[in-house]
């Protein structure tokens, strides 16, 4: 167990604090209705290869958890690190953990801060094809607009596993025959069905939720152009 800790030992009493903290939740048996989580003792976005070593895992509760990673902040200086803590602090989503402390919160979020200065009061510009930082207040050259441009080989990177051909042909033999089957084997294209479905939904009102989740889905999407409807004569 102690040779996980000389890669990141320290003369600091922060580490002291953190491997006892270790140590001793290491060698405990909590009862089952403690709520616990598991650390890593060596941070796996730092060492990776330590990920799923048992014996770089242990079991902390929640508070312990949080002091475990305030005091990796106090002895490793390492941007991953901060923003580590910085997942765990309360956000819009939730107050998952919450210092209770003024003066830690407030060292905290200084360090934070610190963090994200590189691109503050700055913005991204693009040629299409190269990529800038100015000052809010710059002047955007000519041929340049807000926004940033993605290499060919970035956006290839995004891209997911492409599937071949005999996958491709398998999913579609999966498929076949099941309800909800796109195109024209679609049963809710036959004019009875829409009939049927057009009865059955005649005078019901979507909700405001409703209507707010269709408005939401179409923006940002290009409308195509009108169609004028042919007036049949006489």
């Amino acid at each position: 167990m102690n040779t996980l800790y000389y890669l990141i030992s320290s003369n600091s009493k922060y580490f002291t604090w953190y491997k006892s903290i270790c140590q001793r939740a290491k060698s405990r048996v909590l009862p089952n209705d403690i709520y616990t989580e598991v650390h890593h003792i060596l941070p796996k976005s730092i060492f990776p290869e330590f990920k799923k070593d048992q014996e770089n895992l242990v079991k902390l509760t929640a508070r312990e958890h949080f002091i475990c990673h305030w005091l990796l902040t106090k002895f490793i200086d390492d941007q991953k690190i901060v923003y580590a803590l910085q997942m765990m602090l309360p956000n819009k989503s939730g107050n998952r953990y919450l210092p209770k402390s003024s003066i830690v919160y407030q060292q905290l979020k200084t360090k934070f801060s610190s963090n994200n200065t590189g691109s503050k009061g700055r913005f991204w510009i693009t040629d299409g094809k190269n990529n800038l930082l100015i000052a809010v207040n710059s002047t955007i050259p000519d041929r340049f607009y807000s926004g940033r441009t993605f290499s060919p080989s970035h956006k290839e990177s995004l891209k997911g596993i492409p599937k071949t051909a005999e996958q491709k042909e398998k999913q579609s033999s999966a498929m076949k025959g099941k309800p909800g089957v796109p195109g024209e084997l679609n049963p809710a294209k036959r004019n009875d069905v829409r009939k049927k479905i057009s009865k059955a939904r005649s005078g019901s009102k979507a909700s405001d939720e409703t209507k707010l989740k269709m408005k939401l889905s179409k923006l940002g999407k290009k409308r195509g152009p009108y169609k004028v409807k042919s007036i049949k004569t006489a």
